[in-house]
């Protein structure tokens, strides 16, 4: 039995496969919500295949695929698998949003990638039980929705707005996961996976349906 297992959220037992059957279990909603798009997604018959609808619904699935793994077999590799996809999807769609949704110019996607990262980075320091690493995210989300709102009355804006709103509750669940252990003993961690299939579903289909590819 091993003994180097990472143990970070309340349901967790022990180092057994099944040590945490909801936080594992609920990654299906990834999945489901990557299947959702795809059929949405092929129904719209658009003329032009875009290659990059589907890296963010493949990128929904990895994820899915990544969170059951580490809370599965619990080890390092397993967490590279769950963190390393969330990363990659935060990166491209805050240079596509520029690129596609609200285009400026041709660098501002750059500016915008750059500015996540800082940010993220600043922000990583504030004592929020891992969660602070989505705190760019949330306030990119928001900031986006807003100037898309008042600025720009495009939309999708609200949707935006709405789903920034998802991530904060779903931050707040993952945040207090640990908390309300005591009191409940699976605790929230499985609440952040069920909000957060539905925000992926919301911003991608946003860039399914607003997403305009800028001609050079």
């Amino acid at each position: 039995m091993k003994s180097n297992y990472i143990d970070i959220y309340c349901e967790r037992t022990g180092p057994e496969f099944w040590s945490e059957p909801v936080n594992a279990l609920t990654n299906i909603a990834f999945i489901l919500s990557s299947l959702f798009l795809s059929v949405y997604l092929i129904k719209k018959k658009s003329k032009k295949f875009d290659l990059v609808n589907w890296i963010f619904i493949f990128l929904i699935f990895l994820i899915g695929l990544g969170s059951w793994s580490f809370h599965t077999f619990a080890n390092t590799v397993s967490l590279l698998s769950d963190i390393i996809p969330i990363g990659i999807f935060i990166v491209l769609y805050t240079w596509f949003t520029f690129q596609r949704l609200v285009y400026i110019n041709w660098y501002f996607p750059y500016v915008a990638v750059l500015s996540i990262l800082i940010l993220s980075f600043l922000l990583s320091f504030i004592p929020l039980y891992g969660s602070q690493s989505y705190l760019g995210a949330l306030i990119f989300l928001f900031l986006v929705g807003i100037y898309c709102k008042i600025y720009r009355n495009l939309k999708f804006s609200s949707s935006l707005i709405f789903a920034s709103f998802i991530l904060l509750v779903s931050i707040i669940f993952r945040t207090t996961d640990m908390y309300i252990c005591k009191n409940f003993f699976v605790g929230s961690h499985f609440i952040w996976h069920i909000l957060n299939s539905i925000l992926l579903f919301i911003v991608t289909k946003v860039m399914i349906d607003y997403g305009r590819k800028k001609s050079n």
